[in-house]
């Protein structure tokens, strides 16, 4: 496995810190569209396991 140089490492973590702070404040600018975003989100994953959901069991 190559080393990574130092350099590019600071500018991934500058960047990893620079998102997480740009999502941060977009969930707090935008509480209530971020809200129902994780609603819906958590609907159709409901739907979807229900859809989906099946009882798989060994023969015996």
């Amino acid at each position: 496995m190559q080393a990574i140089p130092s350099s590019f490492k600071h500018r991934l973590v500058a960047l990893e810190k620079r998102a997480l702070r740009a999502c941060a404040r977009g969930i707090v600018a935008y509480a209530k569209t971020a809200l129902a975003l994780c609603l819906l989100l958590s609907v159709a994953a409901s739907v979807y396991t229900a859809r989906h959901l099946e009882l798989v069991t060994r023969p015996q």
